[in-house]
């Protein structure tokens, strides 16, 4: 399934400035450009996004993240949320 801007924002909760600014400034995330220029964001970018969502909340940085990416390093492990 292909998702809008739209709606990585909505189901990520990341705004879409935020989206646009981590896949210009910190290259995390490279959706598809259609002809009329919107970006196509599949699957897998959305999975990505939620978990980076869920990194931020636990106090990681953005930079952090992105560089462990560009680095070809895996992501830290989400924490359980623990009731």
């Amino acid at each position: 399934m292909k998702y809008s801007i739209d709606s990585v924002s909505r189901l990520t909760g990341i705004p879409q400035s935020s989206l646009r600014n981590w896949e210009k400034r910190h290259l995390l995330i490279a959706p598809i450009r259609l002809e009329n220029g919107f970006r196509e964001y599949s699957e897998e970018d959305v999975t990505l996004l939620k978990r980076i969502g869920s990194l931020l909340k636990e106090g990681h940085t953005i930079g952090e993240l992105s560089s462990t990416l560009q680095q070809g390093r895996a992501l830290p492990a989400v924490r359980p949320i623990l009731e």
